[in-house]
């Protein structure tokens, strides 16, 4: 499909996360008044609070379940507790290096998610285009909502969805 600024097309809602043993990533799908906003939250073993990159994205094209998305990167920071643990703060960043790609505000990131069924639990396959040092990378990651379950459909058969003709015997 075309792309469009029809604001019927999100993404669905959830929190999906990877859990490897070494850089944490999460994706959330969330409104803010109204508005469609998506955040990867970057928490590695080299990084003492998590980077967090938030702003409004576009879904540009949709098909059973893969949608192509445009993120428009309006904020990086991190989260940090103030002495004594008072409060919260957030420490606004000019830029961060994730996924071995320079990220800046008002940078536009290309990303594909696939959503589906996966070990008995709802994941999306987050794939960020033009990464890399170079720009001409794909980075993939499958991420999971373990608070979900899923079932995942039956294998499709192909041989059952255009079976051959059946010629006629010869005398």
């Amino acid at each position: 499909m075309a792309a469009t600024d029809d604001p019927g097309w999100r993404l669905p809602a959830g929190h999906y996360t990877l859990r490897p043993s070494g850089q944490e990533l999460c994706l959330d799908a969330i409104e803010v008044d109204k508005k469609p906003r998506l955040r990867l939250t970057f928490d590695g073993p080299n990084q003492r609070h998590p980077i967090v990159i938030d702003g409004p994205y576009r879904v540009t094209a949709m098909k059973m379940g893969d949608f192509h998305v445009h993120l428009q990167i309006e904020a990086i920071h991190t989260k940090t507790l103030s002495s004594c643990r008072k409060r919260w703060d957030d420490t606004t960043l000019p830029r961060t290096t994730q996924l071995d790609t320079k990220l800046e505000p008002g940078a536009t990131l290309k990303l594909t998610l696939q959503y589906r069924c996966s070990e008995k639990k709802n994941s999306v396959q987050l794939c960020l285009h033009d990464a890399g040092a170079d720009g001409k990378q794909v980075a993939c990651r499958v991420l999971y909502d373990f608070a979900s379950s899923c079932t995942e459909g039956p294998a499709i058969d192909g041989a059952l969805i255009n079976p051959p003709a059946m010629l006629p015997k010869r005398k």
